[in-house]
């Protein structure tokens, strides 16, 4: 008998990463990418905290209005968002909220529904048995779906408008 010669196997290849813009006339994402390149998922929520903040003029404060947020320049969000995407294997990022959000019965009208934002908090892992976490004790990993990144996303949420940020993405 014959030796039968078999094909190999292809080897599997992971999807490439997208190139994604570390610059616009607006910021330098660099810090950001190298964070979330790295998993240090805290120090990359902070990041695009204070990058948001800087994006609007809004270093000092530290926070951003709700104004701040429906006017965020859509090219800057979308960047934040893939590289959140990107690093976090689609676990994290904005629009993974969004989804999430839309999932829940949220509308992106900028009104504000409470019970459905209940609903997202519990989902994403913002409040354990009924309670708020504290930021310290979030999920900093890859295990909580939709997670991440949440300074920005509890601002815009503080502002009493649903889906500011899911409304431009």
């Amino acid at each position: 008998m014959g030796q039968r010669s078999f094909a190999p196997l292809p080897q599997f290849q992971p999807a490439p990463k997208p190139n994604i813009k570390l610059q616009t006339s607006k910021a330098n994402f660099t810090k950001l990418d190298q964070l979330l390149s790295t998993e240090k998922w805290k120090e990359a929520d902070q990041e695009t905290g204070r990058v948001m903040c800087q994006i609007m003029g809004r270093e000092k404060e530290g926070w951003l209005t709700t104004d701040n947020c429906r006017n965020f320049p859509p090219e800057e969000l979308r960047i934040i968002d893939q590289l959140w995407l990107k690093y976090s294997e689609g676990r994290f990022g904005f629009s993974v909220q969004k989804q999430i959000w839309l999932e829940e019965g949220g509308k992106l009208d900028g009104n504000w529904d409470g019970a459905t934002f209940e609903k997202f908090a519990n989902r994403v892992g913002w409040k354990k048995g009924g309670e708020w976490l504290n930021y310290e004790l979030l999920t900093f990993n890859k295990n909580a779906l939709g997670h991440l990144p949440w300074w920005v996303v509890g601002i815009g949420w503080g502002g009493g408008e649903d889906g500011i940020f899911f409304s431009l993405l």
